[in-house]
């Protein structure tokens, strides 16, 4: 993987957090810019309890996908 590639880094995050890893999950994915490291935010922080931090991320990630919902609603509802 390359330094700095916001794709792979946000499936690297959500890799940790399926094994349980957050505190790694919330260093690749904090300060994301990509959705894919948005969406890895958004799933950590709610994991962890900070629901504001986790709707912050998953807001930033609908903005980002034109404003459609249903991917981050349902992942924070359902992941983990």
């Amino acid at each position: 993987m390359a330094p700095g590639d916001s794709w792979n880094n946000g499936w690297l995050g959500v890799a940790y957090y399926l094994n349980g890893n957050l505190p790694d999950a919330l260093k690749v994915c904090e300060g994301a810019a990509d959705i894919s490291e948005l969406i890895c935010a958004a799933i950590t922080y709610d994991r962890i309890g900070q629901r504001e931090d986790a709707e912050r991320a998953g807001e930033t990630a609908r903005c980002a996908r034109g404003g459609r919902r249903g991917l981050i609603r349902v992942g924070l509802s359902t992941m983990g």
